[in-house]
């Protein structure tokens, strides 16, 4: 089992912006992963004026992943979309120091990003 960071414990433990939204405003929608491999991120991002207001997750798989859409959340409140949009798995793995073994889920997250940032445009990982 991989010894996880005190970024990464954080996170885990007290995660940020978990939830679904609710239906009352509209949300830009992405999600990454596959149940069948251990981890998914859907990850849902309220935009106004060129800036990510709002950013939502539910998450299935190990501590990191939880860990790297908390963190996602947490980094993408308030951020310009163009900033999101250079933001990279390999970011997210950095700032949670994550272990070499768990950066594919960083990228997970990092391509539920993408997906919500590009409207929907990518088809949806298979469940």
């Amino acid at each position: 089992m991989a010894e996880w960071s005190p970024a990464v414990l954080a996170h885990f433990e007290r995660p940020r912006g978990a939830g679904r939204p609710d239906g009352a405003v509209a949300f830009r929608h992405g999600r990454g992963g596959w149940v069948k491999k251990g981890a998914v991120v859907e990850l849902w991002l309220r935009c106004e004026q060129e800036r990510v207001v709002e950013a939502r997750y539910e998450a299935y798989g190990c501590p990191a992943t939880i860990a790297s859409a908390s963190w996602l959340c947490e980094y993408l409140s308030n951020r310009p979309i163009e900033q999101a949009r250079a933001l990279t798995g390999l970011d997210i793995a950095g700032a949670l120091a994550l272990p070499p073994e768990k950066i594919g889920v960083a990228l997970i997250a990092e391509d539920a990003l993408k997906q919500a940032l590009d409207g929907d445009k990518a088809p949806s990982a298979a469940l």
